[in-house]
């Protein structure tokens, strides 16, 4: 089971939340955004090892991700109790702040 990471944690190991549900929640322009859908693990030629967060929703053209950085990664990570996924990625706060 994965624990949460705080803000000044620099390490993580993606590879835990591949398959999992995960809500992304963004901060955009004041407002609170939530993004949700399936984390898989890759590799990117330019991001190195990232999780990729194909974002559901009716609203959405196409199939976009998010592409989340392993190794920059400084947000908030727990498991969410409120979004009804697996996960929660907070990248301005920790997942405490954040109330994941």
């Amino acid at each position: 089971m994965a624990t949460s990471a705080s803000k000044n944690d620099t390490k993580h190991d993606f590879t835990v939340y591949h398959g999992k549900k995960i809500a992304v929640v963004l901060s955009i322009q004041g407002k609170q955004k939530v993004c949700r859908g399936t984390a898989s693990y890759k590799f990117h030629a330019a991001l190195g090892p990232v999780l990729a967060v194909r974002i559901e929703g009716e609203e959405n053209h196409g199939v976009p991700e998010l592409l989340l950085s392993e190794t920059s990664w400084l947000g908030g990570i727990g498991v969410d109790t409120q979004y009804g996924c697996d996960y929660c990625f907070v990248p301005s706060a920790s997942a405490a702040e954040a109330g994941c």
